[in-house]
């Protein structure tokens, strides 16, 4: 599961991630008139860090499921949120389980603009394969 915590002041959307779980986020892109941006073109990809500076990343899967109405998904297998180390504290906003994210658009000539960005708390899983 992975849902939006907190719209931040700033404009940074703060997201919970139950860790071995399936997560998924479905995302429509807007602009300043709340009109649809088409996607048409454009990829999508998302990362999760530690810090803005950590070499290991985990990635999300990025669908462009609607273009024309700006709609896509972010999503990440049970298997993978399991990989992201996590406190030995069920508090997802430890320090140790706070990540953070962003999500960006890339376009056809590959220019990247980042739409989404924000903190990312793990919430621990106890039941384990």
């Amino acid at each position: 599961m992975l849902k939006v915590l907190k719209i931040n002041s700033d404009g940074s959307v703060d997201l919970l991630g139950k860790q071995g779980a399936t997560w998924e986020l479905l995302l429509a892109l807007t602009d300043d008139s709340n009109v649809p941006v088409d996607l048409t073109g454009y990829l999508v990809r998302g990362q999760i860090r530690k810090t803005y500076k950590s070499d290991v990343a985990y990635s999300f899967t990025c669908n462009i499921i609607d273009a024309q109405n700006g709609k896509f998904t972010i999503s990440m297998s049970a298997t993978d949120s399991a990989l992201i180390p996590s406190a030995d504290d069920k508090n997802p906003k430890h320090p140790d389980n706070t990540y953070v994210y962003d999500i960006e658009l890339v376009d056809s000539l590959g220019k990247v603009t980042r739409i989404l960005e924000g903190n990312l708390y793990l919430d621990p899983e106890v039941t384990k394969t």
